[in-house]
């Protein structure tokens, strides 16, 4: 299988060409995400970029579009603002919530053990105060009538502790508009969180069974040349 990653700018460029010249052969697999361009028993696919996840191929070609990446640990998060790939605001938020020997963060081994000692305590107030930070951040700083997606990695535990606290996020855990990056990073970093925002904007046009191999690039890339 052929695969070459198309940017934001080439793939709306792409769509456009597609829908002004070869609308009627168009398919859209609404399960797989991807958009279908079928000529003469030849095919080229474009899987739209993870940003428009449960949206339209038709929202590549819209103008706008703001979205928030959070990568949460335990004891450290880091928040993204971001409009087309570029940041608005950021933030990374650090707490002492694990136990540095164990390595284990303390609301986790909180089943296993009690939490009577003072170290333990001391933990369990950093993490409810790391919680509460990163909630005030995001109430202040993002506007949620501007926002069009919110790319999530947290685990379901460490995530229902945000919705334990006096002041809450505000979007709703089922939010539509959640989805995770799908991408492995090792630390809840600016760097890595800025790699998942560019990411997000990545498509990827494949040729399914090689048929066309390099020469994918003049067929998809049509619109060069016209």
């Amino acid at each position: 299988m052929y695969q070459e990653p198309i940017g934001y700018q080439d793939g709306k460029t792409l769509l456009k060409h597609w829908h002004c010249h070869y609308r009627e052969l168009l398919e859209y697999d609404e399960k797989k995400h991807r958009v279908i361009l079928s000529c003469e028993e030849k095919r080229v696919i474009f899987r739209l970029p993870p940003i428009l996840l449960g949206g339209k191929p038709e929202d590549l070609l819209k103008d706008t579009c703001y979205y928030l990446v959070m990568l949460v640990e335990a004891d450290q998060v880091s928040c993204g603002y971001f409009y087309k790939g570029t940041t608005l605001a950021h933030h990374v938020f650090r707490g002492y919530t694990v136990r540095k020997k164990q390595g284990k963060s303390q609301v986790n081994y909180l089943k296993r053990k009690g939490k009577s000692r003072a170290g333990s305590r001391i933990r369990l107030r950093g993490t409810t105060d790391l919680i509460q930070e990163v909630i005030q951040w995001l109430n202040q700083t993002v506007l949620d009538h501007k926002l069009n997606r919110i790319i999530l990695d947290v685990s379901p535990q460490f995530w229902s502790l945000f919705y334990q606290q006096p002041e809450k996020p505000f979007f709703d855990q089922r939010d539509q508009r959640i989805i995770t990056s799908g991408l492995y990073w090792r630390k809840a970093g600016y760097k890595e969180m800025c790699y998942i925002a560019k990411r997000a904007y990545w498509g990827v046009l494949i040729d399914p069974v090689s048929e066309f191999g390099a020469s994918i690039e003049t067929l998809a890339n049509i619109y060069k040349n016209n």
